[in-house]
This record gives C-alpha cells, structure tokens and sequence, in this order.
C-alpha cells in the first residue's frame, strides 16, 4: 500500500495525462512555491496556483501540449515525496527527452512545494531556449 501523499501525487500525473486541469489545480496547495531549474525562458520560481498555472499554460502553448510523463516510482512519507520522472515534449521541430527527478513537500495531501532536477540540465534548457 502506497503512503497517501504518493497516491495525491500520483493522482495529479494522471490527471495532467488526461488534461484534466482542475483536478491538477485542486493538487496544489493555494501557497504553492514552484522551481523551475536552469536558464531557460521557464526556469525561475513561481509562487501560488495562478503563477504557476500561467507556467504551464506557457509551457503547453509552446509545445502544442505535447509534453509527455513518464512516472517510473513516487515514494512518500508524511511530509515529501519524490518522483522519477522521464519527460519528453516536441517544439519547434525538435524533440527531447530527459529525466527528472521531482522532490515535492507536501501539506494536507497537496503539493506545497516542488522542485526538478534534471538528469543533463543542458538538453533541458537547449530544448526550452
């Protein structure tokens, strides 16, 4: 059995699979702090649902919505998770993949926190510049 904040974050992937944007806002706390690693047009920190919402609205206008997840493993505990994670999108002609992983601290079942850090940050940038 799974600890409940790895089912919470689990079940905010899929719903960002199946594009089903509320139920992936109602994974976030109101406060959510949000880092976005490297020197690319999304990297930086971006603070509450509405900010980090524009993000990923960003990120999926600049892709057509072609970013994909791959969750290999969440584990949990009472206070964090982490997901391995491999990530690939289409922009511009190119395509990339690359592995994450997701460290998240987690307060009353939702994501107050998150953080990336990517296997080779270069092609993540690359792609994202």
């Amino acid at each position: 059995m799974a600890h409940p904040n790895a089912d919470a974050l689990r079940a905010a992937f899929d719903a960002q699979t199946r594009e089903d944007w509320p139920a992936v806002r109602d994974a976030f706390d109101d406060d959510v702090v949000f880092h976005v690693a490297g020197t690319n047009q999304f990297s930086g920190t971006y603070r509450g649902k509405e900010d980090v919402f524009q993000l990923f609205e960003r990120r999926n206008e600049s892709t057509g919505s072609t970013v994909e997840l791959d969750i290999h493993s969440i584990v949990a505990d009472d206070e964090h998770a982490i997901a391995l994670i491999t990530m690939r999108a289409q922009r511009q002609g190119k395509r990339a993949e690359w592995r994450t992983a997701g460290i998240y601290h987690m307060r009353g079942g939702k994501i107050a926190e998150a953080w990336g850090f990517n296997e080779d940050q270069r092609v993540v940038d690359e792609f994202w510049s």
